[in-house]
């Protein structure tokens, strides 16, 4: 099989990855792995878009954001992301760390 010539290190991160799948599954999902990690970038990492790309993406970003559903939609991703317990808990550990910190290390 095709998986003859992968380390053995890796097949072993990926079969443990794999573990809850049965054997077909298994080799199907590491097979698509393997190809995945071993394909070609399609853009370069340092990629940037042109202005006029840029400029695009803006008007289109402010065309959507304009659409009364798409605002919705964002309003009601952006409720749950921290509840008021979370915060309060994030709140007092911030406290707790900003007390027991040297004077001379604290924001004035």
């Amino acid at each position: 099989e095709d998986l003859a010539d992968v380390p053995s290190s890796v097949m072993a991160l990926l079969e443990a990855k794999y573990s809850h799948l049965d054997e077909k599954e298994k080799f199907r999902r590491i097979r698509i792995s393997l190809k995945r990690q071993q394909a070609p970038r399609t853009q370069p990492r340092n990629y940037s878009h042109s202005s006029a790309m840029r400029k695009k993406i803006s008007q289109r970003t402010k065309e959507a954001l304009a659409r009364p559903d798409v605002k919705m939609k964002m309003r009601q991703s952006r409720k749950d992301i921290i509840t008021p317990e979370v915060r309060k808990k994030i709140g007092e550990s911030v406290s707790k760390t900003y007390a027991s910190m040297p004077k001379e290390k604290k924001a004035k």
